[in-house]
């Protein structure tokens, strides 16, 4: 079964996206998000499989530890 994200989650995705040059800065530090943009790994995060998740997502806990204030929220 896919799930599907509730629209209020998109807005509040939407609005704690970084600046283009932090998410620059961030896909240079960590390979896992190289090549990818925010849409994409919010895309990615909604349909691949648990190891794809599972990397992306330990690259978003990455950057954040490296840059606490990443995603103001």
């Amino acid at each position: 079964m896919q799930r599907t994200a509730a629209p209020n989650l998109e807005t509040a995705l939407e609005r704690a996206a970084p600046s283009r040059s932090q998410w620059h800065a961030w896909t240079r530090g960590d390979p896992a998000l190289a090549g990818l943009t925010y849409r994409d790994v919010r895309r990615e995060l909604r349909t691949g499989d648990q190891d794809r998740k599972d990397r992306l997502l330990g690259a978003l806990v990455r950057v954040t530890r490296a840059d606490p204030d990443a995603f103001a929220v």
